[in-house]
């Protein structure tokens, strides 16, 4: 029997996570959630290069989560925190101009979460 390389996803389960969300300018959606111990190893321009034209804020994530090359994906039911006044460069508010409020829809890279908690400076979120 020759060699057999067998690569899968490998899920996660934590009560609190530190992560950065990657937010597109230009969208407004998440596009990616990165663990934030790999983030902060990076320097701003290898940053900027690797997420052209996004904001970073920093968050929790509650709950299961699996890793792939491009950050982290949350499972069903994971609550996901973001600080909207934690920017890691300071550039403008989460959402400027944008209203949000409980119920509404925010796209997490490829999954969906709802608005489950708003307060001054934090968003919570939980994925479905």
């Amino acid at each position: 029997m020759g060699n057999c390389l067998v690569l899968g996803a490998q899920t996660h389960s934590t009560k609190e996570t530190k992560v950065i969300l990657v937010v597109n300018i230009n969208t407004k959606t998440t596009t990616h959630i990165v663990l934030f111990n790999s983030f902060e190893k990076l320097k701003r321009q290898q940053v900027e290069s690797a997420f052209p034209n996004s904001r970073f804020y920093i968050g929790l994530l509650r709950g299961n989560y699996t890793l792939n090359d491009y950050g982290l994906k949350p499972e069903k039911d994971t609550e996901v925190v973001i600080y909207t006044n934690r920017q890691v460069f300071q550039e403008e508010p989460f959402l400027a101009g944008e209203e949000v409020g409980l119920g509404d829809k925010i796209k997490l890279g490829n999954k969906t979460a709802r608005i489950i908690s708003r307060k001054k400076g934090e968003i919570m979120l939980k994925t479905y």
